[in-house]
């Protein structure tokens, strides 16, 4: 043994790098949060009797039930958020007018903007994908717009 850590928790083997990103691409805040105020909330070093045992395990199970529903109702809620943002967004490429567009990449596109333009010149670089920030984007896609 080298003394170096191989894993820091038990459940480390468990997901791969792809599913791991894929978790924390979907996730939000809020479901940081939640999870920190349901660990928080656990009381440790617990005598437990047979009987408290039992109960323990068929509270845990309705725990489980509860928090798939929770997750599935805030799945819902953000879908349909999602929904509703990009039915407005403005800066779909299937929504800008094809006049402005001056340049299409692969993954962003260039425009003048519709409103009057700032300063002579003025152009947007914007991602094809829907993004809430640059830092959101991909590195592939940053690359192409920088």
């Amino acid at each position: 043994m080298s003394g170096e850590r191989t894993i820091y928790f038990e459940d480390d083997n468990k997901l791969d790098l792809k599913t791991l990103v894929q978790q924390e691409k979907s996730g939000t805040a809020e479901d940081q949060n939640t999870m920190f105020a349901r660990l928080a909330g656990r009381s440790g070093d617990r005598d437990l009797d047979v009987d408290d045992m039992f109960v323990t395990k068929a509270a845990h199970k309705q725990d489980e039930n509860r928090a798939a529903n929770r997750d599935r109702s805030a799945a819902i809620f953000e879908h349909r958020k999602i929904n509703a943002a990009m039915e407005k967004c403005p800066r779909c490429f299937d929504k800008v007018p094809k006049h402005l567009i001056v340049a299409i990449g692969t993954k962003s596109y260039l425009c003048v903007p519709a409103h009057r333009s700032l300063v002579d010149g003025h152009c947007l670089i914007v991602p094809m994908q829907h993004i809430s920030s640059c830092t959101a984007v991909d590195e592939d896609v940053w690359r192409e717009m920088q």
